[in-house]
């Protein structure tokens, strides 16, 4: 499998692999793993954040999802997706595992 496309700053983490696509918000501390629908312009998103102040960046994202699985401090959400699909996916491919 093609190798993920990684973005990160002081913000977020966002990787993509496949037709996944996973976003940690470090200030929220939210976890994010959704199926994409359509492929998102990572690029343009990404550096919009960084043009616009009012631009979401997550808020944008989970525009492309079909599926997704939400894990944060105040409770998780899954809609198709499982929190133990995040697990899965940040063990096999954050951790290279």
């Amino acid at each position: 499998m093609k190798s993920p496309k990684i973005y990160e700053n002081s913000s977020y983490l966002i990787v993509k692999r496949g037709e996944l696509l996973y976003l940690y918000d470090k200030k929220q501390e939210a976890e994010t793993l959704c199926k994409l629908r359509e492929e998102p312009p990572l690029d343009e998103l990404w550096e919009e954040q960084f043009k616009n102040p009012k631009f979401c960046l997550p808020c944008q994202l989970l525009l492309f999802c079909e599926e997704k699985a939400v894990k944060a401090p105040q409770g998780s959400l899954e809609l198709g997706l499982t929190v133990a699909d995040i697990e899965k996916f940040k063990e096999e491919v954050l951790n290279g595992g």
